[in-house]
């Protein structure tokens, strides 16, 4: 009864608590942000609604909450993205990528020089619908899972800095959205190489045809409600999965081999999927892995410095 007691009591300081209350504050304004914008979503009051659960039920939930927001912070960002204005976006490279991949990595298939996503059409089949379209979708998963794997089988400081270095790259990938807009393979093949118009929404591409397996229209969901329709320099479907990659280095040898087959089939789908040529995959891991190296090399302590400071003001029970 008295340990019952303790719990209420203890839930209600948490509710009431500054750091609650701000949070809710936060959660509101981010819900009203995308409704005067337009763009307000259930998805949007789910996100808040689930962090806001996770800060408040628990203190490790509240834990992971504070080591997970690099990557929260980048949710909102990405999300954002999607109120620029078109115009601001032009020109909207098209051919230039397409010309510059086949030159680079073209194939003879069929008897004509093509590209790796073009040949990799003739060859589509339901396993690899199914197995490529299946792990294109753990992206975001797999990245939290990273975080959590790399928090309780190494080190909180090695999550804080896994953390950070996802945040970096993604924010250097949004800066090349936009100042490099790109459209992916699915557009070509749908539109050719003609400039694209205001309001044309995302398209799954090879991803239809798991939707066709599974009897769902997810993939079609998700990529017609896509914030950014061409970001498809670099791919961060690369750079994430490779980011985690680097970081399971520092695990033992089955976390690895295990990531690194998991990152391959990644890159692969990326391809065959045609949502990317091997020029974004490229520059993904490229991405991964200078921020990767900025993290390491350059931040040092400071990386959880900055996670201290965030516990100290955010988390009642850090004291």
């Amino acid at each position: 009864m008295e340990e019952s007691l303790q719990v209420n009591i203890s839930l209600r300081e948490r509710l009431f608590s500054p750091q609650a209350i701000g949070g809710l504050g936060l959660a509101v304004v981010f819900c009203l942000f995308h409704h005067f914008m337009g763009g307000f979503m259930l998805c949007h009051l789910f996100f808040a609604a689930l962090v806001i659960a996770l800060y408040l039920v628990h203190p490790a939930s509240r834990q992971l909450v504070l080591l997970a927001s690099p990557l929260l912070l980048k949710e909102v960002i990405f999300d954002s993205l999607r109120y620029i204005p078109f115009d601001w976006l032009q020109p909207i490279h098209v051919a230039q990528p397409y010309l510059l991949e086949r030159s680079l990595f073209g194939v003879t298939c069929g008897g004509s020089l093509v590209l790796i996503n073009e040949c990799m059409m003739a060859y589509a089949s339901g396993f690899g619908d199914l197995l490529f379209g299946l792990t294109y979708h753990l992206l975001e998963p797999i990245a939290y899972l990273s975080l959590i794997l790399l928090w309780k089988l190494h080190s909180m400081e090695k999550a804080q800095s896994y953390a950070t270095a996802f945040l970096l790259m993604n924010l250097f990938a949004f800066v090349t959205y936009l100042f490099y807009p790109a459209a992916a393979p699915w557009y070509v093949n749908l539109h050719g190489f003609a400039p694209p118009v205001a309001g044309i929404l995302g398209d799954p591409a090879g991803l239809s045809r798991l939707d066709s397996l599974l009897g769902t229209s997810l993939s079609a969901n998700i990529y017609g409600a896509s914030p950014f329709v061409f970001g498809a320099i670099p791919s961060m479907h690369a750079g994430i999965t490779m980011m985690s990659l680097l970081y399971f280095l520092h695990l033992k040898k089955r976390w690895s081999i295990g990531m690194g087959t998991y990152v391959v089939v990644m890159w692969v789908g990326a391809l065959y999927l045609q949502h990317h040529y091997l020029i974004d995959v490229l520059l993904g891991i490229l991405y991964a892995l200078v921020a990767y190296l900025v993290v390491e090399k350059c931040l040092g302590d400071r990386v959880s410095r900055g996670h201290q400071w965030l516990r100290k003001y955010l988390d009642p029970d850090a004291a």
